[in-house]
């Protein structure tokens, strides 16, 4: 299904129409794998912060949170909505701060459904196409360079008719097929999966969706990350370049087996 703004052809701060395509292909990807070199010189430490996997060089950062899904089936078919890691917490007693962790706020207590309901877990290393949309629509207007901007994905996917031979960005720890577009192709999937970083020409804002997280990171200019505090549809939280991601970050809502 496409999203939501493409059927009103949205148009980026020049003017150039959102691309058609919703899908990139091998013929897609850019040789030009200098355009990351910027955040190899900036990311020096894969410490399990924020910093490892958005640049440590922006004014302000905010966690984008993947939200998990309530299926509720009847007979006339399934049905889904989102639930928000504040909702979560709030039914399982936990409290919801800006360093929560899924796993932590599930343990303390029952996330109870109805008998027809079953929850689905915020998705892993991949922002829902919803909320990838919205960050499109708050995105493009903070930056000087909307219709160029670069977008990577992981090479470890295993994408088919891609090899070793494919140009790819070498940064610490990750390495990813890199594609050129506008803003706005931060929706365009490869072989079904979105991008795991992306920003820019100008580097205003970049993005981070790393594979192992169930949360999105942004940093970018005071004003940027005040719209997407504020955004409609997003749950958020401000965050910080050395605030802790790893699965043990939540110190406050600690499983039965763990202790402070």
């Amino acid at each position: 299904m496409l999203p939501f703004f493409w059927n009103t052809t949205p148009m980026d701060a020049q003017n150039t129409p959102v691309p058609p395509e919703v899908e990139w292909n091998i013929n897609d990807v850019s040789s030009d794998t200098r355009q990351g070199d910027w955040i190899r010189d900036d990311i020096r430490n894969i410490d399990g912060t924020v910093g490892c996997f958005v640049p440590p060089i922006f004014r302000a950062y905010s966690r984008v949170y993947h939200p998990a899904m309530v299926v509720t089936s009847t007979n006339d078919g399934d049905t889904e909505s989102t639930l928000s890691w504040r909702e979560a917490a709030t039914k399982t007693g936990a409290v919801a701060h800006p360093c929560m962790e899924w796993n932590s706020i599930i343990s303390v207590g029952n996330l109870s459904t109805e008998h027809n309901q079953r929850i689905e877990e915020p998705m892993v290393g991949e922002l829902p196409e919803r909320e990838t949309g919205l960050l499109c629509d708050l995105l493009a207007k903070h930056t000087l360079t909307p219709s160029v901007c670069w977008f990577g994905f992981w090479t470890g996917r295993g994408f088919e008719g891609f090899s070793l031979s494919t140009p790819r960005l070498d940064l610490p720890g990750r390495d990813y097929f890199l594609f050129q577009g506008s803003a706005y192709s931060a929706i365009i999937t490869l072989q079904g999966f979105g991008p795991n970083i992306w920003w820019p020409q100008d580097k205003a804002w970049f993005v981070a969706t790393d594979i192992d997280l169930q949360s999105t990171y942004v940093g970018g200019s005071e004003n940027c990350i005040e719209d997407i505090l504020a955004a409609d549809g997003l749950e958020t939280s401000r965050a910080s370049e050395r605030q802790s991601v790893t699965w043990d970050s939540d110190t406050i809502n600690l499983p039965p087996h763990r202790s402070r």
